[in-house]
């Protein structure tokens, strides 16, 4: 693997970390130009490669910046879509995506929303909860709802 790869590998799993948890998401904001890489990067490339050119901190903010999706307060972020559907009045599927937001105090809630964004349904605190809520909304034993798993 050579050096751009390696710096945007790199950047791409510290964002996808930081993506999983609210709480430090909330310490970072997309990378400048000006900003300087997280150390425990900059040293590791160091390291693998007796350098950091000007290449590799661009290609780090560029992928870093791709993946990271900054965590605001009461801000709604899909972490996982179109898990399920259901039949809408008119006969057409309606897609369900699981999404979260963080409270005032930092904490993490799960809910369901429609693929119209629509928010369905009570907030949780694990995406188990969250999801097992579909079935307790519209999975009746009639079939009303058509609810089908993806």
């Amino acid at each position: 693997m050579n050096a751009i790869e390696s710096a945007r590998n790199l950047a791409v799993q510290f964002a996808t970390e930081l993506n999983r948890s609210a709480v430090d998401a909330q310490n970072w904001s997309p990378l400048t130009e000006n900003d300087d890489l997280p150390e425990f990067d900059y040293v590791t490339l160091r390291q693998q490669f007796g350098t950091v050119t000007r290449g590799m901190e661009r290609a780090y903010r560029d992928a870093f910046n791709e993946t990271f999706v900054p965590y605001e307060a009461n801000k709604m972020k899909i972490v996982e879509t179109d898990f399920a559907s259901i039949e809408g009045e008119d006969g057409e599927r309606i897609f369900l995506s699981l999404a979260s937001e963080l409270d005032s105090e930092g904490e993490k809630w799960f809910f369901i929303v429609s693929d119209s964004g629509e928010d369905t349904g009570p907030r949780e605190k694990t995406k188990s909860a969250a999801k097992a809520n579909a079935e307790i909304m519209w999975g009746s034993p009639q079939g009303l709802w058509d609810l089908q798993y993806h």
